[in-house]
């Protein structure tokens, strides 16, 4: 199998289809320009899916189209093209240069337009705004601007101020293009021609945000049925995303994710065991000893920086420290740095587990090939580590290679089979292959089997909510929440609170109980990232765009990785960019609302 492409890899243990990270991720990759369409038009949480807009074939001209029309020739370029004949809808096709006049021949001086009646200025505005046309076909733009300014003297129309901003692109003078665009939207704020040429201009001058909020004015005015409108907005958000990222990146401070977060992947793992220490160890290898301690009491801000302290010290377990310092940088989002100390770690002394941990940075950066190369390396050191197949099949889960993922899942529970993510897995591959009837038997052997097990109930509601089975799934969250409070009422695992906020609301549409929730599960870990964007979604389907847009500022903040972070932001920004449409173009907003509810004009 080729190992591109690679779908982006979370590094939790539990990559279901059904859990709340893939229906968030899932989420993500289809519906980030339609956060920006309206709140009503996004996804109904619970897999009821996104509201997608009817593409229509007929374009909507401008307010004002006075002009002949041109013949039908090839489909109409972008307007960012340089070429003048791009910018010219109100401008009918070149005329032979016999067929001109002379702009002596049609002049009109200041004091003849105060002379005329309002009558006369009409008629002297289209006759100059044809001498007009007649000079930009020529691409004679000093000329033709004299004209459609003479015609804004006689009678300011929207079209004479577009005409005129379409010479001023040619000349590339985009201040001017946005003065007169600006000018025909005050007398003809539907006029979508001088938006799109507007928009045009603000990007070509870097005004990125502005540039973004009239090419999403236009696609709404259009009924989103131009493709160049939605494909701007797309690439716009990108731009600002990556910029706003690299800026983040050079300035934030690092740190580790959310408990939620590190708890799920360190539990993807055996239990880790502590190294024996004598009592006159070194100072370095005490330091080694309590950075165990602080790893097994899951202290793990403490842990890093004894790992980091032992670093600089003389020890006896270097490679550990080299291996654990790599785990931390991993799950911050530091992969580069992770990879230098897995390495370090490996050459001072190979382990499976530093194997193991270095393939699931080879599968995120898309090494399909290097990953199991990794996972091979690591059985010939250890053929009986239950850990090696559990993550091999969760590569072979995320690839989406069920049969591979069953038989390694199942090697792992035949080497140990007290792990219980080993069996919860085994019942999502399962189910994922279609065995829904098998999958549940799965989940009922291990519950007997692991009976304190939130993580089982939790998973099995994953798989119930799927079937929308609503009722079962809820009462599965709320004995996996039960067992999380008794068995650790502060640090517990927030994932079974939204996963019931996101049932609730799939079955009742009660976002009051789904966000109270959502925000109970952030009082509990206030850095969950999961919890975060379902806030987000939900504020979204209630219209509430403006906390939605702080949500989403929030998840930028949580983000471990470039990617995650330009995504975070460009959400944010559609969020924000919605709030700034309805700022400018108010009465925008009842469109939106009859398009999401598929009645649009």
């Amino acid at each position: 199998m080729s190992a591109d492409p690679i779908p982006q890899v979370s590094v939790l243990p539990i990559p279901a289809s059904s859990s709340l990270w893939s229906q968030i991720s899932s989420w993500a990759a289809e519906n980030r320009k339609v956060v920006i369409i309206s709140a009503s038009t996004l996804l109904v949480i619970g897999g009821v899916g996104a509201y997608l807009v009817s593409t229509r074939s007929k374009r909507l001209g401008g307010a004002d189209e006075p002009l002949k029309k041109k013949k039908k020739k090839k489909e109409k370029k972008s307007p960012l093209e340089k070429s003048p004949s791009t910018l010219q809808e109100e401008i009918p096709e070149k005329l032979s240069p016999t067929e001109r006049k002379s702009p002596l021949e049609s002049e009109i001086t200041d004091e003849a337009i105060e002379n005329m009646t309002p009558e006369e200025r009409k008629k002297a505005a289209l006759t100059l705004k044809t001498e007009g046309n007649k000079a930009y076909s020529q691409n004679d733009f000093d000329i033709a601007i004299t004209y459609y300014t003479k015609a804004i003297q006689c009678q300011p129309q929207a079209v004479f101020y577009s005409n005129r901003a379409a010479c001023y692109t040619a000349q590339q003078k985009n201040d001017k293009v946005i003065e007169d665009t600006t000018a025909a939207l005050n007398l003809d704020s539907g006029y979508v021609k001088a938006i799109k040429r507007r928009a045009a201009a603000y990007e070509a001058s870097e005004q990125l945000k502005d540039s973004l909020v009239d090419y999403t004015a236009a696609c709404i005015m259009e009924n989103f049925s131009t493709e160049f409108a939605s494909a701007s907005i797309e690439r716009l958000l990108k731009k600002i995303a990556e910029e706003r990222a690299k800026e983040m990146l050079a300035s934030r401070e690092a740190k580790l994710p959310s408990p939620t977060f590190i708890n799920a992947y360190m539990d993807s793992f055996r239990e880790i065991s502590i190294p024996d220490i004598s009592d006159n160890a070194s100072t370095g290898n005490l330091r080694v000893h309590a950075a165990f301690q602080f790893l097994k009491d899951r202290k793990h801000e403490e842990s890093f920086v004894a790992f980091k302290s032992a670093e600089q010290m003389e020890t006896n377990f270097a490679n550990e420290v080299q291996s654990w310092l790599g785990t931390f940088e991993f799950i911050s989002g530091n992969t580069e740095q992770a990879l230098e100390h897995f390495e370090k770690s490996l050459e001072i002394e190979p382990s499976s587990s530093t194997y193991v941990k270095r393939a699931s940075i080879q599968l995120e950066q898309g090494n399909r090939d290097a990953a199991m190369h990794d996972f091979s390396k690591a059985i010939e050191l250890n053929s009986n580590d239950p850990d090696i197949y559990y993550h091999r099949g969760q590569v072979e889960f995320i690839l989406g290679e069920f049969e591979e993922a069953i038989s390694d899942y199942s090697k792992s529970i035949e080497l140990d089979s007290s792990f219980v993510l080993a069996h919860i897995q085994l019942a999502v591959a399962q189910y994922k292959r279609g065995d829904s009837g098998q999958a549940k038997a799965t989940f009922r052997r291990t519950i007997k089997s692991h009976p304190k097990s939130a993580e089982v109930y939790n998973y099995y509601g994953e798989i119930l909510m799927d079937e929308q089975k609503y009722d079962e799934a809820i009462d599965k969250f709320n004995t996996a929440i039960d067992l999380e409070r008794s068995s650790a009422p502060i640090t517990m695992n927030v994932l079974p609170l939204i996963n019931k906020a996101m049932a609730i609301y799939s079955s009742k549409k009660d976002h009051v109980e789904a966000e109270a929730l959502c925000k109970k599960a952030l009082i509990l870990d206030e850095d969950c990232d999961v919890a975060v964007n379902t806030l987000a979604q939900l504020c979204l389907q209630q219209g509430n765009t403006a906390d939605a847009e702080k949500y989403f500022e929030r998840s930028a903040e949580l983000a471990r990785t470039e990617a995650e972070l330009i995504n975070a932001i460009s959400y944010a920004e559609a969020a924000s960019t919605q709030l700034a449409v309805g700022r400018k173009y108010p009465e925008l907003i009842e469109k939106l609302s009859a398009l999401s509810r598929g009645i649009g004009p």
